[in-house]
């Protein structure tokens, strides 16, 4: 094909898919808008802080791109079902993900519970490799004591006193205790209820982690299945095992209990259980704030059977009454909203502003509303200067802190290119507003954890290679061969490097590295 050829091929695609074209293009507008005010705030900018910001934000607008695409496709394919003509014009546009037969119910019975031992295995290696690496560095005390050291001295110490204490009123002078109000109620709620059976509150917050981790697991397993095949199913578990950071889910905070809520959500609104998905996403913005935003998949997947149902409906049914039908199935979405509504109305109550959450998170931890690109410039930046000696008395915050922050940047928006073709409209809508909102704080500490915490990362890595190590699939002939052969090696080497990754910052941890 002549460079003229593909030109024509071009022009015509385009044409075909000029709204998705003009929105592309009117969102890099906005986006270099907004990243040329940014930097040019910025005096004395070296060259590597620019290109690592450009960089990120150039891989964020293709990924919107393909958002805004796949979100088109849709739109056509509801006009297709009542014009042939339109289906046509659809083909060659981003695909809403594999399509495969559920296993049977026994199998999965039997997936779950090897899911379930599996977590409890890799709960209780983490505790012992984490007792054994803190033993090794030269730290003396007993399993019980290295243990409480290391994992309920990081945000957890706050959950936990909330769990026990509740709230400081803000007239307390005991000002450390009041700005714990920027820790949601979800998870300390949770663990006072399990200290009435276990009188330890460390003790109740690594059994409400670890029941959480475990579902998470298996949600993500059930989910997984809904989308692609039981092979994808598997081998996103174990890429949830893989991840950075995965010690995190059995620390007593909330990254475990999120996930398993924010699953439990995407789940319900699969199977089309509004109700069901209202409650678990209510509980979820009641356990972080950020929760709130997976009532965007709500609205989205409903706008979408609502199409789909407009289209199809019976002639003997009404317009008016199927809109009726519809408008009852988005009200479940207001319960979502209200998780953190609530905790809001407690926030003007205990302190006598609705937004105390967020005042205290900008005094305490410096923490606003900012741009990821913006996170990415001065991640790379303090990289440098902690390194050099310029900042800071440890050098080893550059690697702990902001170069993991860098892993994360690029880790989730180079997932989310790689695989835009295999996730959902709607899981990738919410992907890329919970990076922006996340790592889009003014001094971001915790990338990893956050990355942990975006379910579309495991499902994404999983899409379509499962089968290469949860598989038993055989070659049918010499290229057959040759193609399983790579992308059995692709996830070989990218279970390693996660592995490696994943070993590095748990040693990190333990030696007491700045990990937050």
């Amino acid at each position: 094909m002549t460079v003229r050829q593909k030109l024509i091929k071009l022009r015509e695609y385009v044409l075909k898919r000029l709204p998705e074209t003009l929105v592309s293009a009117a969102l890099l507008g906005v986006l270099l808008t907004f990243f040329v005010t940014a930097m040019s705030k910025k005096s004395g900018l070296a060259f590597y802080e620019t290109a690592v910001a450009l960089a990120s934000l150039i891989l964020f607008f293709l990924c919107a791109c393909a958002c805004v695409f796949s979100i088109g496709k849709q739109i056509r394919e509801s006009v297709a079902k009542r014009n042939p003509e339109a289906l046509r014009e659809c083909e060659g546009v981003l695909p809403e993900g594999p399509i495969s037969q559920k296993p049977p119910r026994k199998r999965i019975a039997g997936d779950i519970l090897i899911i379930g031992a599996s977590c409890l295995v890799f709960t209780v290696m983490t505790i012992v490799l984490t007792a054994l690496i803190i033993w090794a560095s030269g730290r003396s005390g007993s399993f019980s004591d290295v243990i409480r050291f290391r994992f309920g001295t990081l945000d957890s110490q706050h959950y936990l006193y909330i769990a026990e204490h509740g709230y400081t009123p803000s007239t307390s002078e005991d000002y450390g205790r009041v700005v714990e109000i920027v820790f949601l109620p979800g998870y300390p709620l949770l663990v006072k209820l399990f200290s009435f059976v276990i009188r330890d509150f460390f003790a109740a917050g690594m059994v409400v982690s670890f029941l959480s981790f475990t579902a998470s697991a298996i949600l993500l397993y059930l989910l997984v299945t809904e989308e692609s095949s039981r092979e994808d199913a598997l081998y996103s578990v174990i890429i949830l095992f893989m991840l950075p950071g995965a010690f995190f889910f059995i620390s007593p905070m909330t990254e475990s209990l999120f996930l398993a809520l924010t699953l439990a959500t995407v789940l319900m609104i699969r199977k089309k259980k509004w109700l069901l998905a209202g409650l678990f996403g209510m509980y979820c913005a009641f356990t972080r704030s950020i929760g709130v935003i997976v009532a965007v998949i709500y609205v989205f997947e409903l706008a979408k059977d609502f199409l789909s149902a407009i289209s199809n409906r019976n002639p003997e049914d009404s317009k008016a009454k199927t809109v009726g039908r519809y408008i009852l199935k988005l009200l479940p979405v207001l319960l979502i909203v209200s998780g953190i509504l609530a905790f809001m109305v407690y926030n003007k109550i205990l302190d006598g502003s609705f937004t105390a959450f967020m005042d205290y998170e900008k005094k305490q931890w410096s923490q606003s509303a900012g741009w990821f690109f913006d996170t990415a410039r001065y991640s790379s930046s303090n990289i440098v200067k902690y390194l050099s000696g310029r900042i800071g008395k440890s050098r080893y915050v550059g690697l702990s802190v902001f170069a993991m922050n860098l892993v994360a940047i690029f880790g989730i928006l180079g997932v989310l290119f790689a695989k835009r073709k295999k996730i959902r409209a709607s899981f990738l809508t919410y992907a890329l507003i919970y990076f922006a909102i996340s790592f889009g704080v003014t001094w971001l500490l915790s990338g990893i954890r956050y990355m942990d915490g975006l379910f579309v990362l495991p499902l994404a890595l999983s899409a379509g290679s499962g089968r290469y190590i949860c598989g038993s699939v055989k070659a049918t002939d010499d290229a057959d061969d040759r193609k399983l052969a790579r992308g059995r090696a692709r996830s070989v080497i990218l279970i390693c490097m996660m592995s490696v990754l994943s070993g590095i910052y748990l040693v990190m941890f333990c030696l007491n590295w700045q990990i937050w």
